[in-house]
């Protein structure tokens, strides 16, 4: 039994060496051969050319960014300069509006109401309305300049601007012209105080004063005040229709100035007439009572005093005219 094991073992190792020894070798996987070509000198010449392409296309890049950079720069400055422009014009606009609001307190008050004198609604309509023309005026030239996109345009509304504003300054005359009346109004108030006190002084002379005073001669002259009163409140009447109606339009309103202006002198040398005759009137009055008329020399008095006041006040006025006029 063994000597079968053992033959059965052996056989079984000679055939198992001879199936590994007769066993076809396993076939090798060859690698693909790298290719190797040889660039000619067209395909050389051609990737140089793309390489140089690139750089260029790269440096125009470059450059473009460059520009546009400085392009933007200048262009913030051009803005900044616009913006600079634009303030300094919408300061100078800001500046007459507080001119003309300045003037405009004097002509009407906080509530609207007039404070000047005029003939007829009209008048007072037509005074109200040129004020607030001349403030819409400076506002449209406010917007035009806000929006204005260049230079060049912001340089036509400056020169606008100038020439139909800060030369010719047809509001602003006429402004002045109504400030002047306004001014004159209180001149002429305090005139017309004393001319009613001296009128009822006068009148009011008992038989004891009329002893020493022509009562009737008197009376004549004071008739004489009122009527040059009155004539300089008509010629006060017709500066504020003028100055109020005034043309605006270059050229036109130097001539209506002139008119206005010259009726409002009139009116001021009128007053200032009326004030005279009535301090003349009142001396002659003084120096031809009686000493020993109490009541009539308290009259006398106070009639005086008031007249003293309105003159200073007058003076006053004159210097504030001259002003005016020199401003003007």
């Amino acid at each position: 039994m063994k000597k079968i094991i053992s033959v059965v073992l052996t056989v079984s190792m000679i055939f198992g060496t001879s199936s590994v020894a007769f066993a076809k070798p396993k076939e090798k996987i060859e690698k693909p051969a790298v290719k190797t070509t040889l660039k000619t000198e067209k395909e050389k010449g051609e990737e140089k050319d793309t390489r140089s392409e690139r750089q260029e296309k790269a440096d125009n890049n470059k450059k473009t960014d460059n520009k546009n950079k400085e392009n933007k720069k200048n262009d913030n400055k051009k803005t900044a300069q616009l913006d600079k422009s634009k303030n300094d014009l919408l300061l100078k606009c800001d500046k007459v509006l507080a001119q003309i609001n300045k003037l405009k307190s004097y002509i009407i008050s906080e509530e609207g109401n007039l404070l000047i004198e005029v003939k007829d609604r009209a008048t007072g309509d037509v005074a109200i309305e040129s004020i607030n023309e001349a403030i819409e005026l400076v506002n449209e030239y406010k917007e035009k300049i806000e929006k204005a996109a260049t230079p060049q345009e912001l340089k036509g509304i400056a020169k606008e601007l100038q020439k139909g504003w800060m030369n010719n300054q047809n509001f602003v005359k006429r402004l002045t012209g109504l400030t002047s009346t306004a001014r004159l109004k209180k001149a002429y108030d305090n005139a017309l105080v004393v001319v009613e006190k001296l009128g009822a002084g006068i009148n009011g002379i008992t038989t004891n004063a009329a002893i020493s005073l022509d009562k009737e001669a008197l009376k004549k002259d004071y008739e004489a005040i009122a009527k040059k009163l009155e004539e300089a409140h008509d010629a006060y009447l017709e500066a504020v229709a003028k100055f109020s109606s005034m043309n605006t339009v270059a050229g036109k309103s130097d001539k209506e100035f002139k008119e206005a202006h010259s009726k409002l002198m009139e009116a001021k040398d009128g007053i200032h007439d009326v004030l005279i005759g009535a301090k003349q009137l009142l001396v002659k009055i003084k120096t031809s009572l009686k000493d020993d008329v109490d009541d009539e020399e308290s009259l006398v008095e106070d009639i005086k005093e008031e007249l003293d006041d309105d003159d200073d006040d007058g003076d006053e006025k004159d210097d504030d005219e001259a002003e005016d006029e020199k401003d003007d």
